[in-house]
């Protein structure tokens, strides 16, 4: 029997298409359904999701899929269905008391919220209001209070536009205390014994790490000037500590590589299974800073895990990663219902019947016991009963002893079983894959294969990385330099964010300093060109939206987190864009950026922790490498792969062309003075330009001395 479809089967997400044959009259985003409501003056039932959200698919299966539902929401409501990271100016979290996925919103014909929640159960039950009954009760009112609901839609409106405005404050002195208070609040929150920062849900929280990661490599430069130098070790070990237990624990797929999205325990064990583009992405970059600063191979071999997961599951065949895999998967092909995280976890005769005498040493490795290793209190819907999440709990050392093998053996034969275990499991159900690719998140894909190959020097890394940017550029830019959301069968109409723009940019500047290919610093002073004329507010601070469209809610994100905000990473943007280029107007418009956060940077710095470690790359002196002449050669080589790995956040790399001498001669006059010609690197630290060296040897001690 053919299903019937509504009229998401004709759109290109992969969210929406989950639902094209629910029984609701689903519309997308648009003219159509807002004319619709406006004629019939019917309220609006919005419902904001991602294709690889595990609530979201329960309640399409209680809610969506229900007939008797469908049906009042067909009679009583116009339907909107969007995806979230198609729309991420879809953002009413101001309306809920709290986020989360999916978000259930309920608008007026003219778009403004006037009740707002996340998942929400079919029926009644533990005193919390089903959805029947919600639909019901808005049903009710809105016949018979339409005017007391449209009063309190414009004063949520209205609530919601003016906390922007009484956001903009005059900072006062924005300095070193910003980031010690951020730093402080860090480490008092700091799980000593399991890694990560607070209680249980744990989420990888990359923001954290990269002030952390910054904060220590700035003080290691200034040889803890403004610190103790305990406390930047104690920045770095902080990182290190949690790096380490998250690679050990269940959020790490262990078998196919990658990590999960968070933890629903504090030990890193039980995860939520979906696998997020841009979770890989920032966790890259952590795991590679993290081993240029220690030498740890424990690290290497993370990032090496994570490139590897990427580039087998989510690269498109042109370039370009998609976006994300499921949760949920069937247990078996006979199954009739997903679960989460059946594609990911294993029984123990499973494991017996698979790894015949190597069973004991495996279950030792990861924690496998006969009745699954999963807590009841955290399977509140009973789907790991008798299951097992590969951790790892145990020194390696020890267990190797216990089977009489050496470290090396024992690595080796993981390797060995993983890879067996991992052709077995290819051979399940595999989860949804959204092969939708966005923006945004491959720019900070970009960028960490960019800080791969600036670590490790792995060509393969900056490749990948180039022709990533490439397809972005092909197909997501048009000839005005304007960028599109996102692409799957085509781009889509959907105009790019200021996400999108301040994350390109970022990556550009990141292929600028590992490539010094030109190009790249051009188009990213062309993209902060028009990131200032779509997205800049009068108090000079960028909104998520194009500010020339006509919004009801003006976006303003005044926090960091599974992402950094486009506004934190747009303000370390204009900084090396200043420092590159000395243009003053860079840095006089993130001074102003930076007076538009003051009241966030002042009173709780700790919530954009990306920003902090832009204002304290502000408030350094930039350590800059200017190289001239032919770097060729195998010894000139060897001195771009120096400079690329050291880690100073505040490093500012020129390759000094003679149309790039005509290019700074009015910013940067004393350019003009070196000879392009002659093979050299210059550097300049703190009002001091030091002679040029032109030796390996040379560029190391002058880097040691500074």
């Amino acid at each position: 029997m053919q299903r019937v479809s509504n009229r998401l089967a004709s759109e290109k997400s992969p969210y929406l298409l989950q639902h094209q044959h629910n029984p609701v009259d689903w519309y997308p985003w648009g003219t159509e359904a807002f004319k619709r409501a406006k004629e019939e003056q019917k309220p609006i039932f919005l419902s904001i999701g991602y294709s690889t959200c595990h609530w979201c698919h329960v309640m399409e299966r209680e809610c969506f899929e229900n007939e008797s539902i469908a049906k009042l929401m067909n009679e009583n409501y116009v339907n909107i269905k969007v995806d979230r990271e198609e729309r991420p100016d879809m953002f009413v979290q101001a309306t809920t008391g709290s986020g989360g996925w999916p978000l259930s919103v309920f608008l007026t014909p003219d778009l403004r919220p006037f009740f707002g929640a996340t998942y929400i159960a079919p029926e009644d039950e533990f005193n919390r209001t089903g959805f029947k009954t919600v639909l019901l009760l808005i049903s009710k009112r809105w016949k018979s209070e339409k005017s007391n609901l449209i009063r309190s839609s414009e004063a949520i409106t209205k609530a919601i536009n003016d906390s922007v405005v009484a956001s903009y404050s005059v900072a006062n002195h924005l300095d070193l205390s910003v980031v010690k208070r951020t730093l402080y609040h860090l480490i008092n929150s700091f799980d000593s014994e399991n890694g990560g920062f607070g209680d249980e849900p744990k989420f990888p929280t990359p923001v954290n790490f990269e002030f952390l990661l910054s904060f220590y490599s700035l003080g290691k430069l200034d040889n803890g000037i403004e610190f103790p130098m305990e406390i930047y070790d104690k920045a770095l070990n902080m990182v290190s500590f949690t790096l380490k237990k998250m690679g050990k624990g269940g959020i790490h797929d262990h078998i196919g590589g990658g990590f999960h999205r968070y933890s629903t325990d504090n030990k890193w064990h039980v995860p939520h299974f979906e696998k997020m583009l841009y979770d890989q992405a920032q966790l890259l970059s952590a795991y590679s800073t993290a081993y240029s600063l220690t030498k740890d191979d424990t690290f290497k071999s993370y990032a090496k895990d994570i490139v590897n997961y990427c580039c087998s599951k989510l690269l498109h065949p042109s370039g370009g990663f998609y976006s994300a895999e499921d949760a949920d998967s069937f247990p078996s092909n006979e199954s009739k219902e997903k679960k989460e995280g059946a594609f990911y976890v294993w029984e123990a005769d499973e494991l017996r019947g698979i790894l015949n005498n190597d069973f004991n040493f495996f279950c030792q490795v990861f924690g496998v016991k006969e009745k699954g290793n999963v807590d009841p209190k955290l399977d509140t819907r009973n789907e790991l009963t008798n299951k097992n999440i590969l951790i790892q709990n145990y020194p390696l050392e020890q267990i190797a002893a216990n089977f009489n093998l050496s470290v090396n053996a024992a690595e080796q034969k993981i390797k060995e079983l993983t890879k067996l275990l991992n052709e077995i499991r290819e051979k399940r159900p595999k989860p949804h894959l959204d092969d939708k690719i966005l923006t945004g998140w491959n720019s900070l894909m970009i960028s960490g294969l960019c800080k791969a190959y600036a670590v490790f020097g792995d060509e393969e890394y900056i490749q990948l990385a180039v022709k990533t940017h490439d397809f972005i550029v092909k197909n997501f830019m048009n000839k005005e330099y304007t960028l599109k959301r996102s692409f799957r069968d085509g781009p889509s109409e959907i105009d790019g964010f200021a996400d999108d723009y301040a994350f390109f940019i970022q990556c550009l500047l990141d292929l600028y300093d590992n490539t010094y290919d030109e190009a790249h610093l051009d188009l990213s002073e062309k993209l902060q060109g028009i990131m200032n004329d779509k997205f800049l507010s009068s108090g000079c601070e960028y909104f998520l939206c194009d500010k020339n469209t006509d919004v009801t809610i003006k976006t303003r994100v005044d926090h960091d987190g599974a992402e950094p905000s486009f506004n934190s990473v747009a303000a370390l943007n204009l900084l090396r864009l200043h420092n590159i280029t000395g243009n003053i107007d860079y840095a006089n418009l993130v001074d102003s950026l930076f007076t538009s956060f003051g009241r966030t940077l002042s009173q709780h710095p700790h919530s954009m922790p990306f920003m902090v470690k832009a204002l304290h790359f502000s408030l350094t002196q930039p350590i800059e490498f200017v190289f001239t002449g032919d770097f060729s050669s195998e010894d000139g080589q060897k001195i771009l792969q120096f400079v690329r790995e050291l880690s100073f956040p505040n490093k500012c790399v020129l390759f000094l062309s003679e149309a790039m001498k005509a290019r700074l001669k009015e910013k940067k006059p004393w350019l003009l003075n070196m000879n392009t010609n002659d093979m050299c690197i210059n550097v300049c630290y703190k009002g001091t330009c030091f002679p040029p060296v032109k030796s390996l040897d040379d560029i190391k001690d002058l880097v040691a001395s500074i």
